[in-house]
Order: structure tokens, then sequence, then C-alpha cells
């Protein structure tokens, strides 16, 4: 049985996400298939790129993780093949991967390009049956031209313009400040932590209930990300944070 991962910027207000499926169990009717999410925002490279990150590598080696986030990106559009540490990725050429993985693939495979009459069903059957030969043949026993990735990877960390990656159910706000940007070797840095012109934190806690109901605070959660807090409430709704870096003015200053 193949456990095929989902990952889309589709939605759950119409069909789309379950036509999807329908498509794959048409290819792989045995298929085991995991929603990661379907509720990345449209276009959301970024976000794709953090839930893909945070989540692939606690599923069993030989899974096959299928993104479908800004699909069309570039036109053609292309869909990519790598493996990366006995996981399979069928992903389209806009850089989510190699921000996911951060850069560590070295090796991609072309599967499918768009032509003019190309729609988003022939997209998913294709990776639904390349997905299906990776089943049967591996990918050494796949007929598939090396390909240069187009796209770049993500930006270059700026503290004093951080980004927000992503808002989870609860209203945490995860940013792109990483343990790696953070800590010093030998030492635990002082910090401020800056958001909206108005707020700043000081101090990082371990658990929400470091503080009491309704304050705030900041930790890093078990992926090495930053985020920022209220204990028993929604940060993104109380201070006004949302994903992006337009309206955040978010900045850590290391001391």
């Amino acid at each position: 049985m193949a456990v095929i991962t989902l990952l889309s910027d589709l939605g759950l207000n119409d069909a789309s996400a379950g036509a999807v499926k329908g498509m794959i169990l048409s290819k792989l009717p045995d298929a085991a298939l995991i929603d990661i999410s379907h509720e990345v925002p449209p276009f959301g490279i970024q976000q794709a790129s953090y839930l893909l990150r945070t989540s692939w590598s606690d599923f069993p080696a030989g899974t096959i993780h299928i993104v479908l986030v800004d699909t069309f990106y570039a036109a053609p559009a292309r869909l990519l093949l790598c493996e990366f540490e006995g996981h399979f990725f069928l992903v389209p050429d806009n850089g989510i991967i190699q921000s996911a993985l951060d850069g560590k693939p070295n090796k991609y495979r072309l599967c499918f390009e768009s032509g003019n009459q190309t729609n988003f069903r022939d997209w998913v059957l294709a990776a639904a049956g390349v997905a299906g030969s990776i089943r049967e043949k591996g990918v050494a026993g796949i007929q598939l031209s090396i390909y240069e990735p187009a796209a770049g990877t993500a930006r270059k960390f700026d503290p004093s313009n951080c980004e927000v990656l992503y808002i989870d159910y609860f209203g945490n706000v995860v940013t792109n400040i990483t343990r790696p940007v953070f800590d010093k070797p030998g030492a635990v840095r002082r910090f401020r932590l800056l958001f909206m012109k108005v707020y700043e934190l000081t101090s990082l806690s371990q658990s929400y209930n470091e503080v009491a109901p309704g304050e705030s605070l900041c930790r890093f959660n078990r992926h090495g990300y930053m985020e920022i807090c209220v204990n028993q409430g929604s940060a993104a709704s109380l201070f006004g944070l949302r994903m992006g870096s337009r309206h955040n003015e978010i900045k850590i200053v290391l001391e």
C-alpha cells in the first residue's frame, strides 16, 4: 500500500480536495491518502514550505508527498520529482521543496510539463501516474529527464524585518526566527522581540502555562521556530498579526 500525503491550497469550501483524492484513487485504488492540509492560503508558497518542512519526516520511509500549491506558478508549469532520506516529493517548480528541505536534494527529475490545453486534472493524474511507477519500479526504474529547478530558495533571514510563516488553529504566530539565528554558541542571548510598533517580549518560555491566562509569551516550537503566543488566547487576533511581513513589523534585537 502506498502512503501518499497531500498538501494544497485548494481549500475545503468546495469539492476540489475531494476530487483530487478521487483522481489519485482512480490510478492507485489501494493508496492510503493522508491530508497534511488543504487550507494553505492561495499561492502561499512560504506557508506550504513550512507545513511540508515540519511534517514530512513524521511519515514512514517510502511515503510519497504530493504538493499542489501554486501549481501553475510559471509557464510552462512543471511537475518535479525528488528523493530525500527515503521519501519522494512530487512538487511544482516554484521553490517550495528547496525551501522546505534547505536546498538539500541535488537531483530533480522532470515528470510533466504543461501545454496550452493542460488543466489541473492532467497535472494530478500525471502525479498519480508517477507515484504508481515509484511504487512498482522505484525512482531508478523510471525514465525521467534530470532537471535543474528554475525557482530559487527562500529569502535570506533579515532580523530587522522578520516574517510570519504560519498562524495555527489556536492563533499562535510562527515566525521565521529559528534557533540557529537566535542562539549564540556557549551562551544564552538576551533579546528583544518587537512587533506592531507597540509590543515587546524579552524572555523565552518553554510552555504556554508559564504565564497567566491572557498573557503573551514567545517560545520555540518543536520544529525550532519562534512563536508569538497568548496563553488560552489568540496572538494573531490580539495583536493583529497576519501572514507575510508587510503589516506586522516584527524584528528581533540580539544583545
